[in-house]
């Protein structure tokens, strides 16, 4: 079973994960680099400087987007797929999927993924209606795989998601130290 109920998911509009890792017992968090949209160099970059930052406060670290490689050869404890990537066996690296519906649910069992995200459970900019903890419990109840609660939710609503049958819950902006006012990410 995993290690961890927190899934922190980085983008850069919003802050940096880095100052708050300390906040998290070790092993009770992940953090997964997304911004998927910065050109390779810069993108390993921040992956390095992350696995550096997770592995001193002694937490998981995940590649999103599907990029294997780059977590291999950043040391990534793990890779997040979109719908319809697949894994990549013998890697030795945990994969999380993202998820919406029950169909996609069935596909990421069938992928033999280590966990999925289900989302949006809350309301979230630019994103599809959000499906409420009524909507989430019964994703959650028919899937074998430890389910994060993801869309519009924090690190404080870990209880919660569990009450509703989820393993954990996942977000961007409650997890986010915000940048200063005068800042540019």
């Amino acid at each position: 079973m995993l290690s961890f109920r927190r899934y922190a998911i980085t983008d850069r509009r919003y802050g940096s994960i880095k100052p708050r890792l300390g906040d998290y017992a070790p092993g009770t968090l992940a953090v997964q680099l997304r911004d998927k949209d910065l050109p390779p160099h810069w993108r390993r970059q921040i992956a390095e400087e992350l696995r550096e930052a997770t592995s001193a406060a002694g937490h998981l670290l995940f590649i999103g987007g599907g990029d294997v490689d780059l977590a291999l050869d950043v040391g990534a404890d793990g890779v997040h797929l979109p719908t319809g990537y697949l894994p990549r066996p013998g890697t030795g690296l945990l994969f999380g999927a993202s998820c919406h519906d029950a169909a996609e649910l069935v596909e990421a069992v069938g992928m033999e993924v280590d966990f999925v995200t289900i989302s949006p459970v809350r309301g979230v900019p630019q994103k599809r209606p959000p499906m409420g903890w009524w909507g989430l419990a019964p994703l959650a109840a028919e899937c074998p795989l430890p389910v994060f609660a993801l869309g519009g939710l924090g690190p404080e609503d870990v209880d919660e998601a569990v009450r509703w049958g989820a393993w954990g819950v996942a977000g961007i902006r409650g997890f986010l130290e915000p940048w200063p006012a005068d800042a540019e990410p």
